[in-house]
């Protein structure tokens, strides 16, 4: 890649030098310095899958808006009158308008038009993405083509005097069509249509927006003092060889003597050989208990290693199961300093925030462990701080863990998310689950690679060697019967583990199943993870000593526990579902045969405000009605064909549309698909744009906006569980510490132990009868001792005894 040579000439009209920035010692940072320097690091962040070029331009041109006197006259008032300043100037549009009236031509609209729009996106958005096509039909590029002429024109002028030549210009954008040309063409071959083609543009457009915010934000940072980056570990051979040399250590360190020993030490064995594959997005469907994370991370290590890739990310739906695996993780790497835990539970436990707040903003690390949540915000969400994150994603290892979580109205996004990144950004991924959910056969399909396949003559005995379950299906009883049901099957069993689908259920079959000899608690995410830890830590210890226990509880026992029952019961849900509470049965293969998995329809439950699980309750109970009327075409219940089955049915009988995520709009008086703001954008193109000017027309801000992976519809909220939580809470509103940055953190970091998400709703139905105190300028929610149950956790009417709890 050609760098610019630099120049000296970057003085203002009255002398003065453009500047950029000026930091706390009064040096100046001229525009000119700046400028090549974010080129540089944007280049840097996409050359290896050859958008170098499109990068630099982008970054060089993105500040051309501060070559101006008026802007040079604010930066500088702004330091001397750092209060007083009230005005702004606006220099993000400068480098837009130049791309568009110099290289764009709203008459052909050919491959250069497109590299032009795209180049200006990343121009324009380097401060927060901005909708091409707003909800009112308006286009982004022509109010900032038309908002302020003259001073951009006086800007481009300066711009040319001090940072740059037209030739130069000339040649990079030349270079840049090359490279977004050769993408553009590859739009075709993993799309399905045009709204496909337009998603895959979309998503360029962000990238490169990605990678010029990077470079602005990292070359601003090293200029105002933060030395940070220099810290930063940058993968190369040598640290994968080591990395995988210790993870090899360490695996060969268990013992393999028995079967289930040597089966794991073969499927380890093997998905390192297959580390040499190309890139693409692959399947490792492994049984529970068969040692998937080190498995998935050998292979990523392997495949690091051969391919050169920058980065691995472990992806876990749940922070359960990222804390309980990322030590895991930690173990077998051998060196913490290569590994960052990225998720929004963590708050820095070695003091050192900023490098924290640095990293997690970046990713800049050889290992990232993070939540799906934190990784699609990375490619959907409109915060400038995951839009950054993007380009750490290029020539990267992607494992996702329990991919079978990721929600059924995000199946659009994600799929098309895994094509874009696999085809035109280097990335491995690697699928890891169970229960593989059918992705190739959604509306939107993934386009896999391939199955990292087990060898052919060792399937059956791998089968043999991890089935340790056996479900049955019970067919319907009311939520009142499954207590006599139990009875049943007591004298066949030590233990017994109840999966309920709502907190009530789970509450009321604790407290209506009474039977001699047996002990009895109870698990929901009403309940903090304190509390939780107490109960499982009770729970581990009469497993252990054979004592007669029965445990009623909500998914969150699913995953992310490892603990086994001799008996498991699941009221109906999705086949994931049912497959995960299996695996917490006959986990270590106690019994030689296989255990029993009850699952009840539970026939007078309501799921209507759950409709994810009541929809997947469907697919499941339609599995089971063929298989009862064709077992031999199944095999059993857990088998391949089955679990196909199941996401087959649950697809089909998907309402249109759903997969694509449909939200409200944010004025309330409508729907819009974030897929379709995304791609296409006809909803608010045919609000009175014409279309033939410009074929860059999402409407990014919006769709960023109105992203979200879960319901955010919550409040997390600090309880007094046990003296240990109410001590905290005592320590937290202790007027000594409420002033002390040092003791906040500490405080909120052992708060980590004592939290759960509430509802909105219900936090202000509580509030109403004074359940909550806010602390620290109302950053922080302290439940009251009497709205919090010893036994069940939140009880939104207040009173030890009163355990009804009603959260859907």
């Amino acid at each position: 890649m050609k760098i610019i040579p630099w120049e000296n000439s970057m003085s203002s009209d009255n002398g003065m030098p453009y500047a950029a920035h000026i930091n706390g010692n009064n040096d100046v940072q001229t525009c000119t310095d700046h400028c090549r320097k974010t080129a540089e690091y944007a280049a840097d962040d996409l050359r290896s899958i050859g958008l170098g070029d499109a990068a630099y331009l982008a970054g060089l041109l993105h500040d051309m808006g501060k070559f101006t006197n008026e802007f040079n006259t604010y930066i500088h008032d702004a330091v001397i009158n750092e209060k007083k300043v009230k005005r702004s100037v606006i220099h993000s549009f400068a480098g837009l308008s130049y791309m568009l009236s110099n290289f764009h031509d709203e008459n052909s609209l050919g491959f250069d038009d497109i590299s032009a729009e795209l180049i200006a996106y990343a121009i324009g958005s380097h401060h927060g993405l901005f909708d091409c096509i707003d909800a009112d039909g308006q286009s982004g590029f022509e109010h900032r083509l038309t908002k302020q002429p003259e001073y951009d024109d006086r800007a481009k002028k300066a711009f040319f005097s001090c940072c740059a030549t037209d030739a130069d210009v000339n040649d990079l954008f030349n270079r840049a069509c090359e490279e977004l040309k050769t993408k553009m063409e590859a739009f075709k071959e993993p799309a399905s249509g045009d709204d496909e083609i337009f998603f895959y543009e979309g998503m360029l457009a962000r990238l490169l927006s990605s990678a010029v915010m990077d470079g602005d934000r990292k070359d601003t940072a090293i200029f105002m003092g933060n030395h940070y980056f220099e810290k930063i570990i940058s993968a190369d051979d040598n640290l994968w060889n080591d990395a995988l040399s210790q993870l090899l250590k360490y695996i060969y360190g268990f013992e393999c003597e028995t079967p289930l020993q040597r089966a794991r030490r073969e499927l380890s064995d093997y998905c390192g050989e297959q580390g040499g594959k190309g890139t693409g997005i692959y399947r490792l469907n492994l049984p529970t208990g068969a040692g998937k994370t080190l498995s998935s991370m050998r292979f990523a290590l392997e495949h690091a290693r051969q391919h050169n890739k920058k980065r691995i990310f472990y992806v876990a739906p749940l922070i359960s199961i990222l804390e309980q695996n990322s030590q895991v993780i930690r173990n077998a790497i051998g060196r913490e300093e290569l590994v960052l835990e990225h998720h929004s539970n963590v708050i820095n436990e070695n003091g050192n925030d900023e490098m924290q707040a640095l990293l997690c903003e970046t990713w800049d690390a050889p290992i990232v462990i993070t939540t799906m949540v934190q990784f699609m915000d990375s490619l959907f969400s409109g915060k400038t701080s995951s839009v950054r994150r993007m380009q750490s994603l290029c020539n990267s290892v992607v494992i996702f863990d329990e991919v079978q979580s990721m929600p059924n109205n995000l199946l659009t996004l994600f799929d098309l998310a895994m094509n874009f990144l696999s085809y035109f950004c280097d990335v491995t991924v690697v699928l890891c689950s169970a229960t593989e959910p059918c992705l190739e056969k959604a509306r939107h399909p993934m386009c896999i690679t391939e199955s990292l396949e087990l060898p052919e003559d060792k399937i059956q005995e791998y089968k043999r060697l991890f089935k340790r379950t056996s479900i049955c299906d019970r067919g319907n009883m009311k939520l009142d019967e499954i207590p006599d049901f139990i009875k049943t099957i007591i004298g066949d069993t030590q233990s017994i583990l109840v999966v309920c689908n709502k907190k009530d259920e789970a509450n009321f079959l604790y407290h209506n199943f009474f039977a001699d000899g047996w002990e009895k608690c109870h698990l929901s995410s009403a309940m903090c993870k304190a509390h939780r830890s107490d109960v499982l830590n009770d729970l581990y210890g009469k497993l252990n000593e054979n004592r007669k226990v029965i445990c009623f509880s909500t998914q969150v026992i699913e995953a992310g526990v490892d603990i086994s029952f001799e008996t498991v019961i699941r009221l109906a849900a999705g086949m994931d579902s049912i497959i995960q509470s299996a695996g917490r049965c006959n986990r270590n293969g106690e019994r030689e045969e296989p255990s029993n998995v009850y699952v009840i329809r539970c026939s007078d439950e309501n799921l209507d405000h759950l409709s994810t699980i009541r929809d997947a309750k469907a697919a499941t109970v339609d599995l089971m009605e063929e298989y009862k009327n064709d077992p031999k075409k199944f095999d059993d219940l857990a088998s391949e064909t089955a679990i196909n089955y199941y996401y087959g049915s649950l697809y089909r009988n998907m309402d249109e549309g759903y997969q694509d995520d449909y939200v409200k709009e944010k004025d309330g008086k409508g729907k819009v698909s974030i897929y379709q703001l995304l791609s296409c954008n006809d909803q608010y193109c045919g609000r009175g744009h014409d279309l033939s000017q410009y074929l860059t027309r999402q409407a990014f801000k919006t769709a960023g906006s109105l992203f979200s992976v879960i319901d955010q519809e919550s409040q997390t909220v600090i309880v007094p569980y046990g003296e240990s939580g109410q001590n905290l809470i005592a320590k937290m509103c202790a007027e000594e510490n409420t002033y002390d940055l040092d003791s906040r953190r500490m405080l909120l970091e052992d708060a980590k132990q004592y939290v759960i998400s509430i509802p909105k709703y219900l936090v202000s139905i509580i509030n109403e009868k004074g359940g909550i105190k806010t602390i620290w300028e109302g950053s922080v929610l302290l439940l009251d001792n009497e709205y919090y149950n010893s036994n069940f956790g939140l009880n939104k009417d207040g009173g030890e005894e009163n355990w009804s709890i009603q959260i859907l």
